[in-house]
């Protein structure tokens, strides 16, 4: 489910996290009366954004990629880092300071530190170390500063491995939110 204040639309997702940056991000919607249908792939691969919307036809890559992407969110920040961000690629080192790690009442980690001068935050699960939540800072010129918030849901697998089953994003200033969830296991 995305909910971008007043637009909400639903639909099926196939997300792939093949390594560090590289994200494919596939999204059709399922269609109610009187909504508009939306059927595109996101792919994020060595650095380069790719589009394809399958609804329009159309097809964009690289700064078309980025300017489509910022244009139909209304969006002014670095959407492809914020995704990277968001689907666990690791932060540009430069951009992080004053790194400290603390253990929380319940045993997590959590990893704090700054980004371009505002905090950042992410918490590792006890006993499992998975990444269970992020929040990055992240400045738009339009609305100012915000942060992305990321929840991370684990479930154990038919064998034993654990298996990412649930990602919520949002920007808390914008009251975006974006909700992914897998199918029940068969």
């Amino acid at each position: 489910m995305v909910d971008a204040n007043q637009f909400r639309m639903r639909g099926q997702v196939l997300l792939e996290s093949r390594s560090a940056g590289d994200i494919v991000f596939e999204f059709t919607s399922t269609v109610l009366f009187g909504h508009e249908r939306e059927d595109f792939v996101v792919s994020l691969i060595s650095d380069t954004l790719r589009i394809i919307d399958r609804e329009r036809g159309a097809y964009f890559e690289g700064e078309d990629a980025v300017r489509f992407l910022s244009e139909s969110l209304e969006a002014d920040f670095d959407v492809p880092q914020a995704l990277e961000l968001a689907f666990g690629s690791h932060p540009p080192c430069g951009e992080l300071s004053e790194i400290r790690y603390d253990v929380g009442s319940s045993g997590e980690v959590i990893c704090r530190g700054t980004r371009t001068g505002k905090p950042f935050r992410a918490v590792f699960g006890r006993g499992h170390g998975r990444l269970e939540e992020v929040e990055w800072p992240v400045h738009s010129i339009r609305y100012g500063g915000d942060r992305l918030h990321v929840d991370y849901e684990w479930r154990t697998g038919s064998a034993g491995e654990p298996m990412l089953s649930g990602v919520v994003l949002w920007l808390e200033g914008r009251e975006w939110r974006c909700k992914i969830r897998s199918s029940p296991p068969e």
